[in-house]
């Protein structure tokens, strides 16, 4: 079990790492498309394309980290009330629903890889499948840490442990 806790901070240091350099990255994108277009008068035509992309990237890697820290969407005030047994039960059943979507995703998403392999990217002449990649990826990290949650919270026993 230790070991699962250790590569589980591990992947989400991963996570925030590359989070954060995406959004550093976009931000020097960013000031140097207003620096070009306004004071140079000459725009970076690939800038607008690249930064799309990175953002796309970023929010995928960041839904499997909200994952991780139990951050995304869920009504506490339902799950508050319900008896610790059946607290436990609702959880385990929205974990499962999670994972079975992410499955979904991934299963999906990698088909959609398969289909727009052969297109390119207008301003950088990347194929498709890179910004792409980004959905089956996400939905694997989340897809990871629901399991995650899962197995934790079944060795723990009767648990408060958000979705």
């Amino acid at each position: 079990m230790a070991l699962l806790l250790k590569i589980e901070t591990i992947v989400v240091a991963l996570e925030k790492i590359f989070v954060l350099a995406t959004l550093v990255g976009l931000t020097g994108l960013q000031i140097a498309q207003v620096i070009f277009r306004y004071v140079l008068n000459n725009p970076l035509a690939w800038v607008d394309e690249l930064s799309r992309y990175v953002f796309i990237w970023m929010i995928m890697i960041g839904a499997g980290m909200g994952m991780a820290k139990s951050a995304h969407f869920n009504i506490d005030f339902i799950k508050d009330a319900m008896p610790r047994a059946v607290r436990k039960f609702f959880v385990l059943i929205a974990q499962g629903t999670v994972i079975v979507f992410s499955g979904v995703v991934i299963f999906y998403g990698s088909r959609l890889l398969g289909s727009v392999s052969n297109q390119i990217t207008p301003a950088l002449s990347l194929p498709f499948s890179l910004p792409y990649a980004a959905v089956p990826t996400g939905a694997a990290l989340i897809l990871y840490h629901a399991l995650m949650k899962m197995l934790l919270q079944l060795r723990k026993g009767p648990s408060d442990t958000a979705v």
